[in-house]
C-alpha cells in the first residue's frame, strides 16, 4: 500500500517522487518498494505524527530515506547524486529514522536552501537482492538502440552500481532493442521484460532506471527518471548501427559457408592463426 501522508505533494511534473507515484500500483512486472512521501518543511511541523504514520504504514524491518529534491530527476537535469539517501535504517528506531530525515533535508538546505517543493521518500529496503544497476534504455552518450546494464551481481547491495564504488560496479551488458528475443538468461529476460512494460506506461522510450532483483528474480523499480543527454544525440546513429549490423550479419553468414575443396563443413575464425613462430618468441628468446 502506498502512503501520502501530506496533502501538498509538488505538483511540478517530474521529480524522483512523482515519477515513482506515477507507476505505483500500474506495474506488472516491476515491483517498486512500499513508501510514504511528504512535504520536507512540513516535517518541521508534523514530526511525531509522521514518524507514527511511518511506523504504521512501513513493514519492513529496514528503510530508506531518500531524497526528492525539487530540482531532482527532472526532465532535462536529473541532479543525480547531489543530495542525500540514508540506507539501511532499523524501522524500530524512530531517533534513527528522524536523524536520517534531518541529514536528507540538510543535504537541500545546505546547497540551495529549502523550497516548498522538496519532498522525502521513506521506503522498505529490498533485502536478499542477487543483482542490482542502472539501465539506460538508450547509450547514454550516443542514443544508439541499445538496452545498456550496468549491474552488481556480488555484493547483494544496491547502491554500489550508483554510488561507483566496489569491485563490482562495473560489470557492462548491451543489449540491441530489436534482439531481446535472443537473450538466453532468465534474470535479464525478466529484467527487461519489467523495463519493456515501464516504458509504455511512461509513454517514453528514453528512461534512466534504478532496479533490484531478488532471489526469486523478481524485478525491483527503485527509480526511474528521464535520460537528459539527449540534446547531445545523433538521431541518425540508430539506422546508421542497423544497417552496419545487417551487413555484419550478412558477411558473418557468407564466411561461416562450407567452400568447395576445403576439409569441415564451416569455417574457423581466429585471430593471427597464422602466426610466424619468430614473432610468437618475441624479440628477446
Amino acid at each position: 500500500m502506498q502512503t501520502i501522508i501530506n496533502k501538498t505533494v509538488t505538483k511540478l511534473k517530474y521529480t524522483k517522487a512523482r515519477n515513482l507515484k506515477r507507476v505505483y500500483g500500474s506495474l506488472l512486472y516491476f515491483s517498486v518498494p512500499n513508501l510514504i512521501i511528504f512535504n520536507a518543511s512540513e516535517f518541521k511541523v508534523s514530526e511525531n505524527d509522521l514518524i507514527i504514520e511511518i511506523n504504521n504504514s512501513l513493514n519492513s524491518e529496514l528503510l530508506i530515506v531518500r531524497s526528492s529534491a525539487a530540482d531532482e530527476d527532472g526532465e532535462s537535469d536529473s541532479s543525480a547524486g547531489e543530495y542525500e539517501s540514508v540506507l539501511n535504517i532499523p524501522s524500530d528506531s524512530p531517533e534513527k529514522i528522524t536523524t536520517a530525515i534531518n541529514a536528507v533535508i540538510a543535504s537541500y538546505e545546505k546547497k540551495r536552501g529549502l523550497l516548498p517543493e522538496d519532498e522525502v521518500i521513506i521506503q522498505e529496503m529490498v533485502l536478499n537482492t542477487t543483482m542490482s544497476g542502472v539501465i539506460f534504455t538508450h547509450d547514454l552518450n550516443t542514443g544508439a538502440p541499445y538496452y545498456v546494464i550496468n549491474y552488481d551481481d556480488q555484493s547483494g547491495t544496491t547502491d554500489t552500481v550508483t554510488s561507483g564504488n566496489g569491485e563490482y560496479a562495473n560489470r557492462t551488458l548491451y543489449i540491441h532493442r530489436n534482439s531481446i528475443d535472443k537473450l538466453k538468461s532468465e534474470r535479464f529476460i525478466k529484467l527487461l521484460q519489467a523495463v519493456q512494460e515501464l516504458e509504455r506506461v511512461m509513454d517514453s522510450k528514453f528512461l534512466d532506471i534504478e532496479f533490484a532483483l531478488d532471489a526469486n528474480l523478481t524485478p525491483y523499480l527503485l527509480q526511474v527518471r528521464a535520460i537528459t543527454t539527449q540534446p547531445n544525440w545523433n538521431r541518425a546513429i540508430s539506422k546508421r548501427i542497423d544497417a552496419t549490423l545487417q551487413g555484419v550479419q550478412s558477411f558473418v553468414i557468407e564466411r561461416f559457408k562450407s567452400v568447395s575443396g576445403v576439409y569441415g563443413e564451416t569455417t574457423v575464425l581466429g585471430q593471427m592463426p597464422d602466426w610466424n613462430p619468430v614473432e610468437m618468441i618475441g624479440r628477446t628468446p
